[in-house]
């Protein structure tokens, strides 16, 4: 974002062979979200005007069957 006065991290992790996602965080001002993909979509959500943390845990439609964690 050029616009943006702050800065904003993302990474993104993907098994190389097809693609399917591992693990995704994002930093920023506003915000920190963390989720690792596997059985089940684990992570948090952290809104930092509110100080509320969510924890997630969500059942998928697919299984992921990752064994790395990250």
């Amino acid at each position: 974002m050029n616009q943006a006065k702050t800065k904003w991290f993302d990474i993104t992790i993907a098994h190389i062979n097809n693609l399917k996602p591992m693990y995704h965080s994002s930093y920023n001002q506003q915000r920190d979200r963390g989720l690792n993909f596997d059985e089940k979509v684990t992570g948090y959500y952290f809104d930092k005007k509110t100080h509320t943390k969510s924890e997630i845990s969500e059942n998928t439609p697919c299984v992921y069957n990752l064994s790395s964690k990250f």
